[in-house]
């Protein structure tokens, strides 16, 4: 189950980066998978970490995690930090509307996934 993890936040952190590092002009790809990624590696991580926990309290701990970090973008902070990479990936920019809807689907699905009956198999 560990390593179907591990192979599940590295697929979900290709993907977040690719659709960023190679847009193709599908806003969907472009700018939603991103997010929708970043998301799911904040849960699939805590999954990974504390893997004893209730699946809905890690993703309600995901949920705030990305909600801060959001929120974080309001001190102007990660906006004087745009030209670091490694700050653009974990802060962004400036807040989204957009960006915490993405995050909320993407723990919804993934805790849906692993609390589906295949997933324990």
């Amino acid at each position: 189950m560990r390593i179907r993890r591990l192979a599940l936040l590295a697929i979900v952190v290709f993907l977040g980066f690719f659709s960023r590092r190679w847009p193709i002009g599908l806003f969907v790809w472009d700018k939603s998978l991103g997010d929708i990624a970043y998301a799911a590696a904040a849960y699939l991580l805590l999954l990974l970490l504390l893997p004893r926990r209730s699946p809905a309290v890690l993703a309600l701990f995901a949920m705030l995690f990305c909600l801060a970090i959001e929120c974080f973008k309001f001190t102007g902070l990660p906006q004087q930090w745009a030209a670091s990479p490694i700050s653009r990936v974990v802060f962004g920019t400036t807040f989204s509307w957009h960006n915490l809807a993405c995050y909320a689907i993407a723990i919804a699905a993934i805790l849906a996934i692993e609390r589906s009956p295949t997933a324990s198999r």
